[in-house]
């Protein structure tokens, strides 16, 4: 009866909330979205061709760390027969400053390095190819010319006449330039240039509405020029041949390539990717690929279809260690990773910018076969380092479950959203996904919440019994205490004693400015805001460029708790609260100003309504400013472009409500799942210190403390280098984060449907067309509707 009802529920939901799905590709019911055995049709289905995913397992071999620690290194990557090739270029910072002459000051120094790895991580060679790097030059692509050659185009300038041109470099395996350099080509700046596995040499120019394209064989001998309509001036190799793409969508929606057929002289018949679009593809001698953020996939030149290949669930890769990753497909086999190591490790074992390679081999059996399996549901998981590091661990250690990530977020197509509710939309696509799965008896076993989604609040599965109480799961669980918590946060989560979402991080979020301006007190009631602001000096401004909705939903997010309860459908926005807020910011609140590409005619870049704060905050003319803290960092940030002690404070309420929080990661339980006990294995391992170490503001207060400690030890000298600005992070800093920490009192709340209501109705007070007491009723009325729907 309970899992009816639930599925009852989710369907009043999603009717709710459901726009036409056609432009969305997912994994069958039952499927992860990540498993190796699922090939995704057009239609949104899929064929079950094997029961248990392919396993790759991964060999690491270090290839170059930087020289000095603020080192910056940009890397590129290519397959040169059976060997790799990674070219890397490194720019460091040179202070020439107590030195004279015409040279002397801070400036930069780049080195350009080469080197070739076989197929088994074993490096084969190391050069320096700095010197391509005179003249002003620069790299702007690297090709593979079938015989084992890097392929170099150069573009470098004439010092005399500051002309500019382009040649192509061919480097051998060995570092030394294999044959002549080419620079009579017709090589314009920008040009595409693409070689096939025989060498010919093609060269795309873009003519307005016509490309031409010039072919040479290795000898650089002119073979033929193709010049067609412009359908994209893009060259890549595929298997050995060269395609011809864009960018852009066809009337039809689809991404087309064009095979070019040297022996017609012509573009061949087009092929639709339209399936892999809206994913990094990847062009490879073996064919074509792409990457997401749950594994790697081979598209079928033919069929048009998208295989996954390797799932990164189905690896003993720990992604979280790289910001970068290069992908090399090799075979169905084989796959090689040019990875960067994330900044986060670089940080934690204080070493400079460095590169790697991963040799990625399937192996005959799979050691994940035979464990129950976990499905882990949710949005931006496969983004989230910190939840990528707690699935490798619990799938390394624990031997009877394990961890399968299912994120709605990567199964939208985001070329399909546009416009300024970009993200919006993209959460709004993804939590159908996912509310379509609760219908199918298909939910996670584990849901991941973010406060930013007000497409799928908790509160709503909470409130309908969808979730497990937590508490009740952790009584047998001796390692867990709730005083190991910040728990004035952790509290504001229970619901008469019991627990069913686990926030990982926090943050708080509310005004800030000069301390001078607006005092030390971290709330206030909307009088002692207008108090505030009247009494400012003359020429100080305060939340400039903020809009009355802007300020209506931070206001109402602050403060939705009291507004709205689910769990006993309680509505209660005909209160002189509400009415507060909506004088607040129809008050302060400025005009809804929708931003535009810029263009020669209307450069929205600079519009003449902005205010820039920044110049505001030098002048010591800003008194409050939009500001998210999550650190003692976040503070002293603040102080140093503020450029005095400044003040937290959270948004004005009737009831002086004070510091509000939201929280990123939220972890639950499905009261439907049959292992919840393995579920809060795996939520214990995120909450424990360890893990949470990996967390801006983390939950665990051991781990809070020593992310603020080491904090305080970081040199003013590396401040810059790390986080952007040259300010000691101070004592008082720290005393001031912890004091704010503790003060916290209310939770940040969304709900999509709400807000659009609320926002709905306000533009007509906004517009005078209605006093806030009918607006007010109105949204009562229309949010009470809404609330016994869902309940």
């Amino acid at each position: 009866m309970k899992k009816t009802f639930g599925r009852l529920i989710a369907l009043l939901i999603s009717l709710s909330m459901l726009v036409s799905l056609s432009s969305c590709t997912r994994a069958a019911p039952g499927s992860s979205g990540n498993d190796a055995s699922a090939i995704s049709a057009s239609d949104g289905s899929a064929e079950q061709t094997a029961a248990v995913p392919a396993y790759f397992s991964a060999k690491e071999t270090e290839v170059y760390t930087a020289t000095q620690s603020d080192s910056l290194l940009m890397v590129d990557s290519i397959l040169l027969g059976d060997q790799v090739g990674i070219l890397i270029d490194q720019t460091e910072t040179v202070d020439s400053s107590e030195q004279s002459g015409q040279n002397a000051g801070v400036g930069e120094t780049h080195k350009l390095l080469y080197f070739v790895f076989d197929p088994e991580g074993n490096m084969v060679s190391e050069s320096d190819l700095t010197y391509l790097l005179e003249n002003e030059a620069f790299i702007t692509s690297i090709q593979d010319d079938g015989n084992g050659n890097m392929v170099i185009s150069r573009v470098y300038y004439d010092t005399q006449t500051w002309s500019q041109f382009t040649e192509l470099v061919f480097i051998g395996p060995d570092g030394k330039e294999a044959k002549p350099r080419m620079t009579n080509l017709g090589l314009f700046p920008g040009a595409e240039i693409a070689v096939d596995e025989k060498g010919n040499i093609y060269i795309a120019n873009l003519y307005t509405e016509r490309v031409q394209i010039w072919i040479y064989d290795p000898q650089g001998n002119l073979l033929s020029i193709i010049e067609e309509d412009n359908k994209g001036s893009r060259l890549r190799a595929i298997g050995g041949k060269i395609y011809i793409y864009s960018d852009y969508l066809s009337a039809e929606g689809e991404t087309l390539i064009y095979p070019i057929d040297l022996e017609k002289n012509a573009y061949g018949e087009p092929i639709s990717t339209k399936e892999i679009r809206g994913y990094e593809q990847i062009f490879s001698k073996s064919g074509l690929y792409d990457k997401d953020s749950a594994g790697i996939y081979s598209f079928d030149m033919e069929t048009k279809k998208r295989a996954q290949m390797v799932s990164w669930s189905d690896t003993d890769l720990d992604l979280s260690r790289y910001e970068q990753v290069n992908v090399l497909p090799v075979s169905s086999e084989k796959v090689i990773l040019v990875c960067a190591l994330s900044n986060d490790l670089q940080r934690e074992a204080d070493t400079s910018a460095s590169v790697c390679l991963v040799v990625l081999t399937k192996q005959e059996t799979n050691p994940n076969e035979g464990k129950e399996v976990l499905i882990l549901g949710g949005f931006y998981i496969l983004n989230s380092p910190e939840m990528l590091a707690a699935v490798y661990r619990f799938n390394a250690d624990n031997p009877d479950y394990r961890i399968e990530m299912r994120d709605y977020m990567n199964m939208v197509d985001p070329f399909t959203l546009d416009g300024a509710t970009y993200m919006q939309d993209w959460f709004k696509k993804a939590s159908e996904l996912l509310y379509l799965d609760i219908l199918r008896d298909d939910a996670p076993d584990i849901y991941v919440g973010r406060s930013d989604n007000a497409s799928f609040p908790l509160e709503r599965c909470e409130a309908q019994g969808m979730l497990a109480d937590l508490y009740k799961l952790a009584e047998s669980d001796a390692t867990f205490r709730k005083e190991d918590y910040v728990e004035n946060v952790l509290s504001l989560f229970e619901r008469d004693g019991k627990l069913y979402q686990f926030p990982l991080s926090f943050s708080m979020e509310g005004l800030i400015g000069p301390t001078r301006l607006i005092g030390t007190e971290h709330e206030w009631t909307f009088d002692e805001f207008r108090e505030k602001v009247e009494g400012l000096p003359e020429g100080v401004l305060f939340l400039v460029n903020t809009s009355r909705s802007h300020l209506l939903s931070k206001c109402l997010a602050s403060s939705i708790h009291s507004f709205v309860d689910f769990e006993k459908a309680a509505v209660c926005f005909d209160t002189p609260e509400f009415g507060e807020i909506l004088e607040f910011a129809n008050t302060y609140g400025g005009e809804e100003r929708v931003y535009q590409e810029p263009n020669p005619e209307n450069d929205m870049e600079n519009p003449e309504w902005y205010i820039d704060p920044w110049v505001l905050q030098e002048q010591g003319n800003l008194a409050l400013n939009n500001s998210v803290i999550v650190s003692p960092l976040s503070l002293s940030r603040e102080r140093y472009f503020f450029g005095e002690p400044v003040t937290f404070v959270g948004y004005p309420s009737i009831e002086k409500t004070g510091i509000s929080c939201s929280a990123q990661n939220i972890l639950a339980i499905s009261s439907e799942s049959k292992h919840k006990e393995a579920a809060w294995a795996f939520v214990r391992l995120c909450i424990g210190e360890e893990m949470q170490n990996m967390h801006s503001a983390p939950i665990h207060r051991g781990a809070l403390d020593t992310q603020i400690e080491k904090l305080l030890k970081v040199p003013t000298s590396t401040m810059e280098q790390n986080y952007g600005f040259e300010e000691q992070i101070t004592p008082e800093d720290a005393e001031v984060f912890r004091a704010l920490v503790d003060s916290i009192s209310a939770l940040s709340g969304r709900d999509d449907r709400i807000l659009a209501i609320v926002q709905e109705e306000a533009a007509a007070y906004f517009a005078g067309a209605k006093t806030k007491e009918e607006v007010a009723a109105i949204v009562q009325d229309r949010v009470t509707t809404y609330v016994n729907e869902i309940n």
